[in-house]
């Protein structure tokens, strides 16, 4: 039987803001209980009701996010050949999807959610800024979501998957809509769901801070397109199509391009691992949303006890360490080219003088990072690809 590493188990908090153990771990048989207690081989037993339908108001609230930006498209469909600095409210359109994307996926995804890399107060305060601005939720409800789609995916117990209404094609169609939008008004994080999946973000008073601000950040991404437009044409019309531009159709381009994510990559593309869940590499809407276009391969690397071992600690060294400190971990990978071939050998494999030789020319963090890699990949040493995932 095999381990989902994405499974979070009984505590889908993330342990370290780099992503990796911060101190060296002292035994291959510790740092093994330690994956072993991360990946139980059954779910946990949630106390009450983690997701309820959400009131009324907050229904109608959802709606409209949903709505308003469709009516923007249309007019600015309508009044294209009419609109004052086309190209400009054209660049304000680009401009604000990137920043906001990279916001999404930089910020909510990488540093909230899966806490991939330290950041300074000032760039959490962009990064937490320009999420919010994309206006797909306060950032801890975000999170806290996406951190329990990480640890069901594709399972009853979900949010967004597309494959709860069954295997058919019209039961499928019924899933895409409720992957790519429906899930929001059925599914509201309730406080219990908050407690068990953001303790450590409520905790974090910068970061809730920025959370219980959304609306002023969702204000804020509207009105300084408008306000760009008003001051360039001089006119209300040149600034109410700034608004439509660089506002509205931005949220209505990054809305469905995140949530193609949820959908579409969860049905069609390339899937090339073994895996329990369904997620699937598709370019067409992994290129625009920034980094999900191998949204299946580094998961696929982790859960797939067939795949190639190379391969796996490539993509974990890739997957856990944000440069420098990747490069420094892929310099100690390739430092022996007979590594990965002795890791799952009954011999096992000594790192000692690979991680000696880093000495002196890294930072103290960077160290405790290649330290944390080394003593992973001892603790499998002896162990079979299959036996790794099984112990």
């Amino acid at each position: 039987m095999s381990h989902n590493k994405e499974d979070l188990g009984s505590n889908p908090v993330p342990t370290s803001s780099s992503g990796a153990s911060p101190e060296p771990i002292a035994s291959g048989s510790s740092a093994l209980q330690s994956l072993k207690a991360q990946a139980p081989d059954e779910e946990p037993v949630l106390s009450g009701e983690p997701l309820e339908r959400p009131p009324f108001l907050a229904r109608l609230a959802t709606l409209m996010v949903i709505i308003v930006p469709q009516l923007a498209l249309a007019a600015a469909i309508w009044m294209i050949w009419d609109t004052p600095s086309l190209w400009l409210n054209v660049g304000m359109l680009l401009g604000g999807y990137v920043l906001t994307v990279l916001g999404v996926t930089i910020g909510y995804h990488r540093l909230f959610t899966h806490k991939s890399f330290k950041a300074s107060p000032v760039v959490t305060l962009v990064l937490g800024i320009l999420g919010s601005m994309a206006v797909e939720g306060p950032i801890l409800e975000w999170v806290a979501t996406h951190r329990r789609h990480h640890q069901h995916t594709d399972r009853p117990d979900d949010p967004h998957s597309p494959h709860v209404h069954g295997t058919t094609f019209l039961s499928l169609m019924r899933g895409m809509a409720h992957a790519h939008l429906g899930w929001f008004f059925s599914k509201a994080p309730t406080p219990e769901f908050m407690q068990r999946y953001v303790p450590d973000l409520q905790a974090d008073r910068l970061v809730s801070c920025l959370s219980r601000l959304f609306p002023l950040w969702v204000a804020l991404g509207l009105l300084i397109p408008f306000g760009i437009a008003f001051i360039v044409t001089g006119t209300w019309v040149g600034a109410f199509m700034g608004l439509v531009w660089g506002g509205l159709l931005r949220v209505l381009l990054v809305h469905h391009v995140t949530w193609s994510v949820n959908s579409v990559c969860h049905l069609w593309g390339q899937r090339p691992f073994n895996t329990h869940d369904e997620s699937r590499n598709n370019p067409i809407f992994g290129v625009p949303y920034g980094n999900a276009v191998n949204v299946a391969v580094l998961a696929g690397l982790a859960k797939d006890p067939e795949a190639d071992p190379d391969a796996l600690l490539r993509a974990w060294i890739g997957e856990t360490y944000p440069a420098p400190s990747r490069e420094a971990a892929f310099a100690l990978y390739k430092a022996s080219a007979s590594l990965v071939a002795r890791l799952f050998s009954p011999e096992g494999v000594d790192l000692t003088d690979h991680g000696r030789a880093f000495r002196g020319r890294q930072s103290r963090d960077q160290r405790e990072r290649i330290a944390g890699m080394l003593a992973y990949v001892q603790s499998h040493g002896g162990l079979t690809t299959q036996e790794a995932f099984e112990a």
